[in-house]
């Protein structure tokens, strides 16, 4: 079965439906094949009945002649009873060959199993013939055997009509059983006929006699009543029609003539006129049934005939139709296979061209997730610069809070040297006023000298500090760097200028003009250095606000890093969390991109299968 091709797999599934229907088609031939079987039976069983009636009848006619010979009647003739034996013989043997070729069966046994008991009785028929011959029986034992052969071939007869009633069609087994109870109607006027001939020879009947005379008339209406009631109209036609006319009057007429003298009553009928109107009646009786038994047949091999074409009508249209079908499956399957070969080549290039794009879209995943990767591990480096920026602002906020402090030192002690310089002018004033008392002050002037002096080197020390803390302050510290410049050029300046205070103290004595002229440089030494001292309180204080400015800014800075600090530290997670789901997604795209590969092996895979529907 795994070498038969697909398509023919397809085929059979396709053809399931039409061979259930071919196999409910094949019942209903089966049926009728056993309808044709039944009539065929019922046929074989109506010519047998038929048959078996005719032995029935020649069994009547020689145990009649076998009683005359057996009572010594003088008008008895021996070739009548060698006669009746002959067609008795005869009819037998048509029995037996038509019981033999009868297949008809019931419930698995065969009909002539039926019938085995009387076939064997039936042996016996010679051996008693002989002991008839011979006058070693008496005639109620002759009767008596005869009777039971009848009774054993019609019972037989009887119950296998009335068994096969509940497998076969009840209709033509009732007409069976009509046609059998008009045999047993006949057998019945046989009887009475051998009854009433025999007491006729003697003029009257004996009690027996009587007695036997009316139990067979009455079995004779009996079967005439059940006949009537189980054939068909048809029969019923055939029977009227035919057992009717002067015969049956005069039958009738003889009957009740009988009945009323009762027995042992002397009778004018005469026996041998008894014998022949009775056996007149018996032969209308028998052409009624042999009429019957004829449509019967007739009727049956109709139907068969009917059954037969019907049946062959059947099986030729649904052959037809079932070719038909398979042509158009075939067609309709010839043209799906185009079709879904059409369809699967779509889908087999789609499939191709959403493998190419998804793995391109995979690769591109994969990019992205590398970029996020490394956009992420940039993020935790500019965290980390932003912690330190945070920090740098933070050491530029207490770098310029100091300077600031700073500042307003270096004010509050140019504040002083600006003091210290008016003090200086005043001096100065008094040494112009008091040239003259120069010499005798010499030693003053000494001491401020040496206060001078000391003034210088503070002034230095602080133009050096100022230039060290405008250095700090970078570019806006240039302003502040230039002033402390001035303040040192003024320091040096103030230390020259006690150099010479000191050789014009050497010299006072010697050039009064020249401490003059010295005093007047003096005292615009310190105007200027008066100027330059409040340039240099100015630019500091300008320097102060500018420094306010710049803590001002790095505080700013510094919330601001603080702020950055906590956004880079959300963005940090916001991009680990993209760089989980940039993981999966390149996961999820690699699961797609092997689905779809999948897909495509499956449209591969269709469109070689639907190479194989090509019929």
């Amino acid at each position: 079965m795994s070498r038969v091709k697909t398509k023919y797999r397809i085929l059979f599934l396709v053809l399931l439906p039409f061979l259930f229907a071919l196999g409910c088609t094949s019942k209903l031939i089966y049926d009728d094949y056993r309808t044709i079987r039944d009539m065929d039976d019922i046929i074989h069983l109506a010519q047998l009945g038929d048959d078996l009636s005719v032995v029935v009848g020649a069994l009547h006619d020689e145990s009649t002649f076998s009683d005359l010979f057996l009572l010594n009647i003088k008008d008895f003739r021996f070739q009548d009873l060698s006669e009746a034996r002959r067609k008795t013989d005869e009819t037998l043997d048509v029995f037996k060959q038509k019981l033999k070729q009868t297949h008809v069966d019931l419930k698995g046994v065969p009909l002539v199993n039926y019938f085995q008991k009387a076939l064997d009785k039936l042996d016996t028929l010679s051996a008693k013939r002989n002991i008839i011959d011979a006058k070693q029986i008496s005639k109620e034992d002759a009767d008596t055997y005869f009777n039971e052969l009848r009774t054993e071939l019609t019972s037989r007869y009887s119950y296998f009509l009335d068994s096969a009633q509940e497998a076969r069609d009840p209709d033509f087994l009732r007409s069976l059983l009509a046609q059998n109870m008009l045999m047993h109607m006949r057998i019945a006027a046989s009887e009475k006929k051998q009854v009433g001939f025999l007491g006729l020879l003697n003029g009257q009947l004996t009690k027996a006699e009587y007695a036997e005379f009316l139990q067979f008339s009455g079995q004779e209406e009996a079967y005439r009543t059940a006949f009537m009631e189980l054939a068909t109209d048809q029969q019923d036609n055939v029977f009227l029609s035919t057992v009717k006319g002067p015969i049956i009057n005069s039958t009738l007429q003889m009957k009740r003539e009988i009945i009323q003298r009762g027995p042992e009553a002397s009778l004018d009928i005469k026996a041998q006129t008894w014998w022949e109107v009775q056996n007149s009646k018996v032969d209308l009786i028998r052409d009624a049934e042999q009429k019957i038994i004829e449509d019967s047949v007739k009727l049956s091999q109709e139907i068969k005939t009917q059954r037969l074409w019907t049946t062959w009508t059947t099986v030729a249209t649904v052959l037809a139709a079932l070719i038909f079908t398979l042509y158009f499956v075939f067609l309709n399957l010839r043209t799906l296979a185009t079709k879904l070969q059409e369809e699967i080549d779509v889908l087999a290039t789609s499939g191709e061209e959403i493998l190419a794009a998804v793995h391109d879209a995979s690769s591109g995943t994969a990019e992205t997730a590398t970029a996020v990767t490394e956009t992420t591990t940039t993020v935790e480096e500019l965290k980390q610069t932003a912690q330190v920026a945070a920090d740098k602002a933070k050491h530029v906020t207490d770098v310029t809070d100091l300077t600031l402090n700073v500042l307003k030192d270096s004010e509050h002690k140019i504040d002083e040297t600006i003091q210290g310089m008016n003090r200086i002018q005043e001096g100065m004033s008094t040494i112009s006023q008091s040239i003259i008392k120069l010499s005798e002050h010499s030693q003053v002037i000494g001491e401020i000298i040496d206060t001078v002096n000391d003034l210088a080197e503070q002034s230095h020390l602080l133009a050096v500090n100022a230039a060290i803390e405008a250095a700090k302050a970078g570019d806006q510290g240039k302003g502040f760097a230039v002033v402390a410049q001035e303040v040192r050029s003024l320091a040096e300046q103030s230390k020259q200028a006690t150099v010479q205070v000191r050789n014009i103290l050497h010299d006072i004595q010697n050039s009064t003009s020249s401490a003059v002229m010295a005093t007047e440089q003096g005292s615009k030494a310190v105007t200027n250095g008066m100027q330059q001292s409040e340039q240099t309180n100015q630019s500091i204080r300008s320097l102060a606000q500018e420094i306010t400015k710049v803590i001002q800014a790095a505080t700013q800075i510094a919330v601001s890093s603080q702020q950055q600090l906590i956004g880079v530290e959300q963005v940090t997670i916001a991009m680990g969390n993209i760089k989980e789901a940039s993981h999966q997604q390149v996961e999820h795209m690699r699961q797609i991109e092997a689905g779809i590969r999948g897909l495509n092996e499956v449209g591969q895979g269709l469109k070689n299968l639907a190479l194989e529907y090509k019929f």
